[in-house]
């Protein structure tokens, strides 16, 4: 009679290369048998939470055990011109016009938003400036200020 080789439990294993997870694999087959020997395969089948593809990997060292981490994202300071006033619903862009129309430094505001490769730097005190007197025109509301200032991703519309 032969022995019939039931597999284990599945296993998940992480590609580790230049101190990333590069991908992951679930298998009840030793990692060792499906891939060619000395690939940087890690077993994290017991660790919680479960890294991810583009999570940082630390090797152990005499003092710490290996250890992963979730990628850091910085946040954002700045995007386009044209970014930027996509954000703006109609009513606000209509209403920003109407003052422009009027003044000088709000037209050049918006005319240098709609050149090509202009930046908006999200941190900026002139920024912060400009959204201040166009809150107090009521062309935008204070918590639509915030939001622009804040991340810069979330759309109006």
């Amino acid at each position: 009679m032969d022995d019939i080789d039931v597999p284990g439990p599945a296993r998940t294993y992480a590609l580790v290369e230049n101190a990333l997870v590069m991908q992951l694999v679930q298998s009840s087959t030793p990692i060792s048998e499906l891939f060619v020997p000395g690939m940087p395969w890690r077993d994290i089948s017991d660790l919680s939470p479960q890294p991810q593809v583009g999570w940082s990997y630390t090797p152990a060292t005499d003092t710490a055990a290996e250890s992963y981490s979730p990628p850091v994202i910085a946040p954002l300071t700045s995007i386009t011109g044209a970014a930027f006033l996509a954000l703006l619903t109609s009513d606000e862009l209509t209403a920003i016009t109407k003052i422009a129309i009027g003044d000088a430094g709000t037209l050049a505001w918006l005319l240098s938003l709609s050149m090509a490769g202009s930046m908006v730097q999200l941190d900026d005190p002139a920024l912060k400036s400009r959204l201040d007197a166009l809150v107090s025109a009521g062309a935008l509301t204070a918590d639509r200020e915030s939001v622009l200032l804040a991340d810069g991703v979330t759309t109006a519309n």
